[in-house]
């Protein structure tokens, strides 16, 4: 994982790739996106922003699916 993604993925994007995720904040404590290189192969640039409890995971997981989003 990177220490922060957001500059990975530009720079990652100003080389030629394609972003096909927007950087975003995960449920579980992750922030990252996708860009698929000039291959086509795909990467997914993470960073851990916090630890989250078994009871705060389940209740963002549960929260996230009640509004019908996907991680």
């Amino acid at each position: 994982m990177c220490r922060t993604s957001t500059p990975s993925i530009r720079r990652a994007v100003a080389a030629g790739g394609k972003s096909f995720l927007e950087p975003t904040d995960q449920f579980y404590g992750d922030r990252g996106a996708g860009v698929k290189d000039h291959a086509g192969c795909a990467w997914y640039i993470a960073t851990h922003k916090e630890d989250v409890s078994m009871a705060e995971l389940k209740k963002r997981a549960a929260e996230m699916y009640k509004k019908g989003k996907a991680a």
